[in-house]
């Protein structure tokens, strides 16, 4: 990916486009003008932000006009969407530690003015919510206007619910902000954050907002906009200390919780679709290049009955476990606890000793070691199950598989245990299996015929390649029940005709036919590293940042594949910051 691509998907011009014009719309455009038309379009677009335009002017004679603002020790000049922004530099940075942090200066600033306030549950995991009495109004918003104006924070006003749910903030040295400020519901703050690299850019969407509550004689504090719990409080209760982790739900529930915070006592209870369960995170991860597991591979030569299933870039790593890894940490500090599933392979870069993280070996979950070793991956997967430790609730990765953007445990499992799973638009090939289905298509075809034996129902859709949320318990059950076809998968050494694909596809439906299981929704991007656009979706997924999880993959069909060079380029520019499991 040439940097010329990351301008042309990012640039100013390309966003305003994208935001003027509806997905559909877009869509039409893109059916009558040619791809290569497109994109050099685009590419002209991207020199915007190398060639000055009247946007960087404007900020240049801005940033020279309040040098103070934007300039100084640990501020930096960071691009977010169409705009330059001034922003802090962080060397540890993610969504839950912006949130945090911009709560934790607007605590600090009321604390320091003695102005009374309390921590609400807001209707957004992202947001920090902080309650004000009315006649204390003016004080803050004065407070607030010199808080943004001394340390680079952005202000925007919020009038009521029905306003749009982002709301642009302005520079805290522009005092037109504190004017205005007392018509306002709610006044949000914002501290623009940049990791050490530049590159990523965290704002206005872990803003902290500061609302006035209504002072009635009553005895009550009225809200002025929708909260996730209560209309209003008693007046009459003192402030109470509870962890903040009660206030987002991409804080751990039962692990480090976040310190606490003054709020009232009806925000402490939790609420009925809480998570309150641990959610452990397996990866499966091989090393293709290693020289011993080369050896037992050639030793014992698995029979393969398709050539993708024997094809070399199905154990290449280009240390993509290295980035999900990265992934995780940023985008779901929740996750309790992390399974490395290997064949006695270690990688190089990665620190065994930090809690939260345990390597697994074949021989400690195969119920039967005699068919090891073992080179299918549904075979290994028949066995995840049996991890030592591993909790009721968890999620099944490929070491392709990344979070592109926050996520909370809501997004895979319900509060009640019911997992959720995400169907692709695509079907799957009717049929009895035929000499041409490649490997995954014949396991497809062996979970319909079994689940149409048991439920009467046939399988027609394929699921996206996104993490998979299991439970245990109802693995342990597919395992009792359907025993033959698991034994005879784990004894597989290829991917063979009469494998199934449990954790990709016939738990997802087994589940669902027995009410243990449900569609959900997740934003998701397909990154097919030899397809001939593989590099413009990399520039698209840095432009936009906007894809809850997103994989790299390599089919065994295509164009020039992505070189491991320009797809750890990639992987560094979306995860700059190391993982506390790299030495």
């Amino acid at each position: 990916m040439t940097k010329t691509d990351a301008y042309a998907e990012s640039s100013g011009l390309v966003r305003i486009y994208r935001s003027l014009l509806s997905a559909n719309t877009r869509a039409r455009i893109d059916r009558r003008v040619p791809l290569r038309l497109r994109f050099a379009v685009k590419r002209i677009a991207g020199l915007g932000r190398v060639v000055p335009t009247p946007a960087r002017v404007a900020f240049a004679v801005a940033s020279r006009a309040h040098r103070s603002f934007y300039r100084g020790e640990g501020r930096a000049l960071a691009l977010d969407g169409v705009r330059h922004v001034a922003a802090l530099a962080d060397t540890a940075q993610s969504p839950l530690e912006s949130r945090r942090k911009n709560l934790l200066t607007v605590l600090g600033a009321l604390e320091a003015a003695g102005i009374d306030h309390f921590c609400v549950r807001g209707l957004k995991d992202t947001t920090s919510t902080v309650a004000v009495a009315s006649d204390d109004w003016a004080a803050v918003t004065s407070l607030l206007s010199q808080l943004a104006s001394d340390t680079t924070g952005y202000l925007a006003l919020v009038y009521g619910d029905a306003e749009p749910v982002e709301v642009r903030g302005r520079p805290g040295y522009r005092r037109l902000i504190a004017r205005r400020a007392h018509a306002a519901a709610a006044v949000r703050v914002a501290w623009f954050r940049t990791d050490s690299t530049g590159r990523a850019v965290y704002g206005e969407r872990y803003s902290c907002e500061i609302q006035r509550w209504e002072r009635s004689d009553g005895g009550r504090l009225t809200a002025p906009l929708r909260n996730a719990v209560a209309p209003f409080v008693s007046d009459q209760h003192e402030a109470v200390l509870a962890s903040d982790s009660l206030f987002t739900r991409l804080a751990p529930a039962d692990r480090n919780p976040l310190p606490d915070v003054r709020t009232r006592i009806e925000f402490t209870d939790g609420r009925p679709d809480d998570v309150l369960f641990p959610i452990d995170v397996v990866f499966t991860w091989v090393d293709g290049a290693d020289a011993e597991w080369q050896r037992k591979r050639a030793e014992h030569s698995p029979d393969s009955y398709h050539e993708e299933s024997a094809n070399e870039t199905r154990y290449r790593s280009r240390d993509e476990l290295k980035y999900a890894l990265r992934s995780i940490e940023m985008n779901a500090p929740w996750v309790r606890n992390i399974y490395v599933v290997t064949d006695d392979q270690r990688p190089s870069w990665l620190d065994e000793s930090v809690p939260g993280l345990t390597l697994v070996d074949h021989r400690d979950i195969f119920s039967d070691t005699s068919v090891l070793p073992t080179f299918n991956s549904h075979a290994i997967e028949t066995q995840l199950h049996h991890i030592e430790g591993l909790s009721e609730h968890f999620i099944y990765f490929n070491d392709d598989m990344m979070l592109g953007a926050e996520v909370i445990p809501q997004h895979f499992f319900h509060a009640n245990g019911i997992t959720k799973f995400f169907l692709s638009p695509v079907n799957e090939p009717q049929g009895d299996p035929t000499a041409d289905d490649v490997p995954v298509t014949i396991a497809a075809k062996n979970n319909r015929r079994l689940l149409k034996q048991h439920f009467g129902t046939s399988l027609t859709q394929k699921m996206k390649h996104v993490p998979y949320a299991l439970r245990k318990s109802v693995l342990e059950e597919i395992e009792a029940k359907f025993s033959d076809e698991i034994r005879v998968t784990m004894g597989n050494k290829a991917r063979s005709r009469d494998d199934i694909s449990l954790l990709s596809s016939f738990y997802q439906h087994y589940a669902f036919s027995t009410g243990r299981a449900v569609p959900g929704r997740i934003r998701y991007s397909y990154l097919d590293l030899r397809k001939g656009d593989a590099r413009r979706t990399m520039g698209l997924l840095l432009a936009m940042r906007d894809q809850q999880a997103f994989c790299a993959n390599a089919t065994s069909v295509g164009e020039q594949e992505v070189t491991a060079e320009e797809l750890r380029e990639f992987l560094e520019s979306y995860f700059p910051v190391p993982s506390r499991f790299e030495r």
